[in-house]
């Protein structure tokens, strides 16, 4: 990439650029992304074990992510989820046997029932394999935005972004979000063309965005379509609690709901309300020089959470 944290240092990276770095030893950008997440770490470890030393567990936590990174592996796109994951596992780990560390951290959580899907008239893995076809940076600034609360400014360095790119980007993701999901249901209704024909229709028809005549049509359809009304009113569903669906996709829902929890974040609603200050990106130097000089001694002899 042609980067270097100490040629450039006026250059503000993107997570995504710093972990490259990280990928080619450059431990001062190893340093950056502890002094950008260590303080949000905390706070959702806070969350996910109140019983155990948050500081500690963070410290081990970003060993682990470092001792990923050297061997290839590990994050990509957006840090933090990645990082609460390790959080979590390690925690989990603590409660069991020594012997028995976990080994499958880049599993995909298991979907448990916590939130609107309890009852099963939400189809969370519908919202799965929507957010998973989307491009990588998509789904970053969804999470920032959408599951942490953060404005334009605070995801704007994350994302190696301007603020009003991270706006403008922000409202792509969740419309693609949108589009994806209703385009697994509609693959799911392809016997019927009326059902069809009025799900491609759906995300402009709660937007008010359709034709007075076509909003007509798909009124009159809903009317009388039990399915695609069940369809409409899931929608309507990910719509108001975007933030929960999210997080219990990429962390599973009982995780999600606990860091939203910690975050403060309303899980009953999407959107910006309720976001939390700025208090993620702050950090110490020291720390972060701690935590990598005892990676760096640690290498590859430290216990791993394989892939």
């Amino acid at each position: 990439m042609g980067l270097s944290l100490a040629r450039n240092r006026h250059v503000v990276l993107s997570d995504g650029q710093l972990l490259e770095l990280c990928r080619e030893g450059d431990t001062e950008a190893f340093a950056q992304l502890w002094e950008r997440h260590r303080l949000a770490g905390i706070a959702a470890a806070r969350g996910i074990a109140p019983g155990l030393d948050a500081d500690d567990l963070v410290s081990a936590a970003y060993l682990k992510v470092l001792e990923l990174i050297t061997r290839g592996r590990g994050p990509t796109g957006a840090f933090r989820p990645y990082l609460y994951r390790v959080i979590q596992t390690l925690a989990a780990d603590s409660f069991r046997s020594p012997e028995q560390p976990s080994e499958h951290l880049d599993e995909i959580p298991d979907l448990g029932e916590t939130g609107p899907w309890e009852d099963n008239a939400f189809d969370l893995n519908a919202t799965a394999r929507a957010f998973e076809s989307l491009p990588e940076r998509w789904q970053a600034v969804l999470w920032y935005t959408e599951v942490e609360g953060l404005a334009p400014r605070e995801a704007a360095p994350l994302l190696g972004l301007s603020p009003n790119a991270v706006s403008a980007l922000s409202a792509r993701a969740r419309e693609g979000l949108q589009s994806a999901w209703v385009e697994a249901h509609v693959d799911m209704q392809l016997a019927d063309t009326g059902c069809r024909d009025t799900l491609e229709r759906l995300q402009r028809y709660q937007r008010g965005k359709l034709t007075a005549r076509a909003s007509r049509e798909v009124s009159a359809h809903l009317g009388g379509c039990a399915s695609c009304t069940a369809v409409a009113a899931e929608y309507s569903t990910l719509n108001r609690q975007l933030a929960l669906g999210i997080a219990a996709v990429v962390l599973g829902s009982g995780l999600g709901a606990s860091l939203l929890a910690s975050l403060g974040r309303p899980i009953a609603q999407g959107g910006s309300a309720g976001a939390p200050e700025a208090s993620g990106f702050a950090g110490t130097s020291a720390g972060a020089a701690s935590v990598t000089a005892t990676a760096a001694g640690a290498g590859a002899g430290a216990a791993g959470l394989g892939a």
